[in-house]
């Protein structure tokens, strides 16, 4: 059996992404994104979460930082405290145990009034 590349990083992802945000609501101008991710004890697996975050980066012209919801560094709850964003996109496939931990994370993490926060 051969097993095929994973599905990213990859620019068409981003744009994807891109799209999910300003289907809730984000606009350029709208500042720095996080992106949560479930995370991964390789080295490997990490580097390929910086450079997605890159790439969703370059394809909204804003800045883009990535925060894993496991116990590794750097934590998405750190993040959203830290930075206080508007607007997070999940590096995700699907619903499931990470991607209710990034939306519990977030909405405890957020500033004032969580309900800013967009998906």
């Amino acid at each position: 059996m051969r097993i095929a590349e994973p599905l990213g990083p990859d620019a068409s992802l981003a744009a994807l992404q891109r799209a999910r945000l300003e289907q809730a609501g984000w606009s350029p101008g709208a500042g720095m994104v996080v992106q949560g991710s479930a995370g991964s004890s390789r080295q490997d697996g990490r580097e390929d979460m910086s450079q997605a975050a890159a790439l969703l980066e370059a394809e909204l012209g804003e800045p883009v930082r990535n925060g894993f919801v496991a116990a590794i560094d750097p934590k998405l709850a750190d993040l959203a405290e830290t930075e206080q964003p508007s607007f997070a996109s999940p590096y995700l496939l699907a619903e499931g145990f990470s991607r209710e931990r990034c939306a519990v994370i977030l909405n405890l993490s957020a500033p004032a009034q969580p309900s800013q926060l967009r998906w």
